[in-house]
């Protein structure tokens, strides 16, 4: 089948000899002789060919023209008015004014009449086939991702798809023939910054081609988000210049291990060899068995610490709550470290509140030891005169603990830093004495699991204060 057409005539003569043709020639035809079965016959579907006779008898097929190309159902069937040959011209040209796609003029002989038929049948399936491309091209282009704009040389935008809408923040009908602002230039690759009505920028990618629109030369210009993409890429620099940094630290923090665990071995070895002599006195042994015993201590310390560390990384440290008594706690770090203060001329002591009533608070008892003992000691460490005290106060739902002291104080630009890991490694300065490096890193790391912060105030020369503050129960923030 060549395709369906529908014959509307009042000349039963007419509608006999043209469908016969029609039929033929292979087409498929049905007939009307009024308004009203043209009507019923097109409601059951859609035509390529409305053959049309404008001289109907009762009614004026103008009415129909009309009615079926102001319906967008039909918009692509075709309609062919057919006239005598001394009808009114006039007619005929409201027929062509009211939308009708052509004319056949009786009599007309056989073969040029479906000659006529089926250039109108070619025609439609011209039109279809550019409809089908149009709305193909429309769909990639609507639902393209990136903003695909047309710009004229003169810098106005004579088109706009709607991801340009949604990237400018403006409607496509506001940005029509605009001034677009941007620099083009064909073939290149261009980063733009796209300041939009809200507080949010955009950073764009911006390709350009020439074309031609509308006999006009243009730029075709297509400009992709990539905010993300950038974000990403800064955040992926910065993981690579962290992870050299830790790189480079890391190693500092070995060779300084290394250091580190040979220096009291070193100690343990040495005094242990001396103590095999059979000439050494009861003073010299008590003495070399003690300085074994620091050297010990001080390994065991190193080790740990590389322990704690290693389970922080690794995500393997645990907290442990349970009610605990604040004050039973600072009265036995008071008295563990009296003797090295003492040892120092340093005067050293603790505050609290309400010293002979018990302060409860809910937490890891092991790990608040274990940050104010690494404090203290740290004090100790970089003191060597004045004062060291430590203690805290309620600041529900927080208690907030302190360690100051009189010692050397720390640079500005060294306040963060001091924090990091194996940082201590990376120091070379006056104030960098023997140790691993990790004791503040790990004690920052346990306030931080127990759901705190740590920050520390110091000037240099006159000392430092190190805080830090917890819930007094476990998510009572």
């Amino acid at each position: 089948m060549k395709g369906k057409i529908l014959y509307v005539d009042d000349e039963a003569d007419n509608l006999t000899i043209f469908s016969k043709m029609l039929l033929n020639d292979g087409y498929h035809v049905d007939t009307a002789t009024n308004s009203k079965e043209t009507d019923a016959l097109l409601e059951k579907g859609c035509y390529d060919i409305l053959l049309l006779d404008i001289g109907l008898k009762n009614e004026s097929g103008l009415d129909i023209l009309k009615k079926v190309k102001s319906d967008p159902e039909f918009k692509l069937m075709m309609v062919v008015m057919i006239t005598g040959l001394f009808r009114d011209s006039d007619q005929l040209s409201n027929g062509l004014e009211s939308g009708a796609d052509g004319y056949l003029t009786r009599p007309i002989k056989k073969r040029e009449f479906l000659a006529r038929i089926n250039a109108f049948m070619r025609h439609r399936q011209t039109i279809i086939a550019l409809e089908k491309s149009e709305t193909r091209f429309k769909k990639i282009i609507d639902r393209n991702p990136d903003a695909i704009l047309i710009v004229e040389n003169n810098g106005h935008i004579k088109f706009a798809n709607p991801a340009a809408e949604k990237m400018f923040q403006l409607s496509i009908d506001y940005l029509l023939n605009q001034s677009f602002g941007y620099p083009l230039i064909s073939g290149e690759h261009t980063e733009i910054n796209i300041v939009r009505k809200t507080t949010d920028k955009l950073v764009g990618e911006m390709r350009t081609i020439d074309i031609d629109w509308d006999d006009t030369d243009a730029f075709l210009t297509s400009i992709r988000d990539i905010t993300e993409l950038k974000k990403l890429l800064e955040e992926l620099v910065l993981a690579r210049e962290k992870a050299e940094e830790n790189d480079k630290l890391k190693s500092a923090f070995l060779a300084n291990m290394s250091h580190e665990i040979r220096t009291p071995m070193n100690g343990i070895l040495g005094f242990a060899e001396l103590l095999k002599e059979s000439e050494l006195s009861g003073e010299d042994k008590n003495q070399y068995l003690g300085i074994i015993q620091d050297a010990g201590e001080r390994m065991l310390s190193i080790i740990n610490n590389i322990i704690d560390v290693s389970k922080i990384e690794s995500g393997q440290m645990e907290v442990s709550n349970s009610e605990i008594n604040i004050n039973d706690i600072l009265k036995y770090i008071f008295t563990f470290f009296k003797p090295q203060t003492d040892s120092k001329s340093l005067r050293f002591s603790y505050e609290t509140e309400k010293m002979d009533e018990e302060i409860t608070i809910v937490s890891d008892r092991e790990k608040i030891y274990a940050i104010l003992t690494n404090l203290i000691r740290n004090a100790i460490k970089f003191c060597d005169s004045g004062e060291i005290k430590f203690g805290y106060k309620i600041n529900h739902p927080f208690i907030e603990f302190f360690v100051a002291d009189t010692g050397s104080g720390i640079p500005k630009n060294r306040l963060e830093a001091i924090f990091e890991r194996f940082i201590q490694a990376d120091i070379e300065n006056i104030m960098a004495k023997q140790g691993s490096g990790l004791g503040l890193a790990i004690s920052k790391a346990y306030v931080e699991m127990l759901g705190g912060n740590m920050w520390v105030e110091s000037t240099v020369g006159k000392g430092s204060t190190f805080n830090f503050s917890i819930p007094m129960k476990p998510g009572d923030i």
